[in-house]
Parts: structure tokens; C-alpha cells; sequence
């Protein structure tokens, strides 16, 4: 007889294998961290036969319950905060271990427009800006809008329905609506309040942080995905980020109509197209951004990837915090553990965007800002200025990168 899909998840080698891969992928220094029930991956893995034992024996007796999220803000330019709802450990290894077995399966939410959170080389941020330059490079017109608070405002009974109808494994749907029912554990009145201010309540929406919110949010969307396929519009969807290109700004219009039709259905909004709006039209010779990336008209009439402007101005604002000496001494920086952080954020920006066509600009500017930071704490801590210093002093203080 053929095992139920809670069966196959909840068996011991199975929890046993998506242990492994995931502590494996925990950088060492969060393996003490813990969520809401105090136990750390470090610990978990100590003693990770007891823990998996117990876990398949509630899984397979229903008696499993997800424990609440541990909140975590992180401050955004707008001033709001970037909202990260952690899981315990073993909360996130059941979630694994049904997303493992979903994409098995074939329940992969792979279509022909979305990009985001699905497994795959085919998809992630590249792939979908590559086909965004293919469809304006044959449709110039350009609409973009994004799902206003998206993940915030999702309808819990929305997804439960399309939860029910999509996954046929009948045996994993109660096990995965409870995680999309699991709730932020309040510390105080402060953190109540700051939540509110967010945009979180209780009752409403699928929280970030959770391993399988992409997914179901992937899962919530396939119907508007299907209607933008069947209406053949040229889109690329990113999670919530929406990017389309037609003939008109007349076909524009159309689209708009459509989405916001459609999103409204599913209880989810995007902004009116108005000067200023996260949802705008662009024409053909106008620069579009999408993911962070310009799509930039050239002089062949070919559209090329860029880096914008205000791109750089936030790499820079990110960089100069450390130009604070105390800020640095907060976050356990000396010199050199700076000098390391900062060659590496480097390495790391410039990965992100080798696919731009004025990527050489990005290296000769984050080259600037890192001698600019550098000889600020230089001059203003210690008195020295690099100017005055030789090429064999500068190379021997690594203040050059190349």
C-alpha cells in the first residue's frame, strides 16, 4: 500500500535527511540563535535523535501544532520596517521537509511568468530581468506596479481554499494551513504597536520569515497568473512585483485594468497609475525600473540593463555607516575585520549586478566610496591623510581593491 504524503514526510529518514541539509546551510555563528521555544539549531543537532523522533511521531498522531513567530524589525529607507516573522527550528524543519516534498512531487508553481522563489536555474532576479529586456525588446511600451503590502494582506481563507484545490495530497493540508495560520508571539505593548504600524494583525496575511510563505504565496497568485497567460499579455512577475509591455500606452491601460480587476478579487490592491506612483506606464524611450535594475533604451533601439542612480545612492548611504568609528566598535570591527567586510560587500555588489551593461561604473564607484570611508577614519580618528600616503603605504593598508 502506498504511503499518504504526511507518511512519507513524517518518516525519520526523510526529517532526517532535511535536518542535515538544513543545519549545513545555517552559517555557524546563528547556530546559537533560537526562536520562541529556546532551542537553538546547536542544540537541536545535539541531541537531533530525540528531537526527530518526537517530531514524526506528532506528525503522524496529527498532533503536531506550529509554535508562534519571534519578530524581528529591520529598518527600511521609507521608515517603516522590513518585518521578519522567525519559526523555531523544528518549526522550520517541518516546513522544509513539506517543501522538499512538494517540489518532489511536482507541485512546483513553475508557469511562464513568474520568477520568484521557485527552484530552478531558470528562475531568481537574473532570469527574470533577462526576459523582461526579451519582452521590451519587442514590446516598448512598458506598465509596472507592485502588489501593494502583499504578503500583509493576503486572504488566509483565500489560500486556504486555494490550498485545498491545488495540493491533492489531502493528507499535508491541515498541516499546512496551520502554519499559514501561525501567529507573531507579542513580548510587549511596544512590539504590539510596532507590528500594527507595519501592517501586521493578527488574522490577516501570510508572515514573512516562515520557509514556505514564498511558496504560498506563489500558490495564491497561480490564478492570476493563469488569466495574464490566457490573455497572452508579455509579463514577468517577481513575488509581488509586477512588469508588462505592450504596443500602446493605450494597451497599458488595458493591463492595469485587468490586474487590478483580478488582484481585487483575491482581496489584494496596486496603486492608481498617477505621477509619483509605484505604478507607472513608461514609453518606449524611457528607462524602467524593475528589481533594482534599469531597463534602458540605447541607441540601436535595443534595451540594455543598467544600474540607476538611485541604486548606487543606497549602496553608498549603506556603506557609509561605517564610516562611524563607534558603529563599527558596536558591530566587534576593528581595521582589518572592516577592511574584509567592506572588500566583500564589494565582491558582493558587483556579482548582483555583472549582468548591467555600466557595471565597470559601479567598480570604479564602490572603489571611490571605499577610499572615501577609509581616509574619513583615517583623518578623523587618527590624524592621517591619504593623500599623503604612498602607493607601497596605501597597498600595504589595503586601501586599494584592484
Amino acid at each position: 500500500m502506498a504511503k499518504s504524503a504526511l507518511q512519507e514526510i513524517s518518516s525519520l529518514s526523510n526529517l532526517e535527511a532535511v535536518w542535515k541539509e538544513m543545519f549545513s546551510s545555517i552559517p555557524k555563528k546563528k547556530r546559537h540563535s533560537s526562536g520562541f521555544d529556546d532551542i537553538s539549531a546547536e542544540y537541536f543537532e545535539k541531541n537531533k535523535k530525540t528531537f526527530l523522533t518526537n517530531i514524526s511521531r506528532l506528525l503522524l498522531t496529527k498532533d503536531y501544532k506550529p509554535l508562534p513567530l519571534v519578530a524581528y524589525f529591520i529598518p527600511k529607507s521609507s521608515g517603516k520596517d522590513r518585518v521578519i516573522c522567525v519559526p523555531t527550528i523544528t518549526d522550520r524543519l517541518v516546513q522544509r521537509a513539506v517543501l522538499s516534498y512538494l517540489n518532489e512531487k511536482g507541485y512546483t508553481l513553475d508557469n511562464k511568468i513568474s520568477f520568484g522563489f521557485i527552484k530552478g536555474s531558470e528562475n531568481g532576479v537574473k532570469p527574470s530581468l533577462n526576459k523582461a529586456i526579451e519582452l521590451r525588446n519587442s514590446s516598448r511600451w512598458a506598465y509596472k506596479a507592485d502588489i501593494s503590502a502583499f504578503f500583509d494582506t493576503v486572504d488566509r481563507d483565500l489560500l486556504k481554499r486555494a490550498i485545498t484545490k491545488k495540493i491533492r495530497a489531502a493528507s499535508i493540508r491541515e498541516l499546512i494551513c496551520s502554519f499559514v495560520d501561525t501567529e507573531v508571539k507579542v513580548r510587549n505593548s511596544s512590539e504590539k504597536n510596532k507590528l500594527s504600524k507595519n501592517g501586521i494583525n493578527d488574522g490577516i496575511g501570510l508572515r514573512q520569515g516562515m520557509p514556505i510563505s514564498p511558496y504560498l504565496a506563489n500558490l495564491f497568485l497561480g490564478d492570476f497568473d493563469k488569466l495574464i497567460i490566457k490573455k497572452r499579455i508579455k509579463m514577468v512577475r517577481y513575488a509581488d512585483d509586477l512588469i508588462a509591455f505592450a504596443e500602446s500606452r493605450k494597451d497599458c491601460e488595458s493591463i492595469h485594468t485587468l490586474c487590478k480587476a483580478k488582484l481585487s478579487s483575491l482581496g489584494l490592491k496596486i496603486h492608481d497609475i498617477a505621477p509619483g506612483s509605484k505604478t507607472e506606464i513608461k514609453e518606449p524611450n524611457e528607462t524602467v525600473e524593475f528589481l533594482g535594475v534599469g531597463l534602458e533604451d540605447t541607441p540601436t533601439g535595443k534595451y540594455h540593463l543598467t544600474i540607476p542612480h538611485s541604486k548606487k545612492k543606497l549602496i553608498k548611504n549603506e556603506l557609509y555607516k561605517y564610516k562611524d568609528i563607534s558603529f563599527c566598535v558596536k558591530h566587534g570591527l576593528n581595521i582589518s575585520k572592516l577592511q574584509s567586510l567592506m572588500l566583500n560587500k564589494i565582491d558582493g555588489y558587483l556579482e548582483a549586478y555583472n549582468h548591467c551593461k555600466n557595471v565597470q561604473s559601479l567598480d570604479n564607484f564602490l572603489t571611490d566610496t571605499y577610499r572615501q570611508i577609509m581616509h574619513a577614519i583615517l583623518l578623523d580618528e587618527y590624524d592621517i591623510d591619504l593623500n599623503s600616503l604612498s602607493k607601497k603605504q596605501i597597498a600595504f593598508l589595503r586601501l586599494t581593491i584592484k
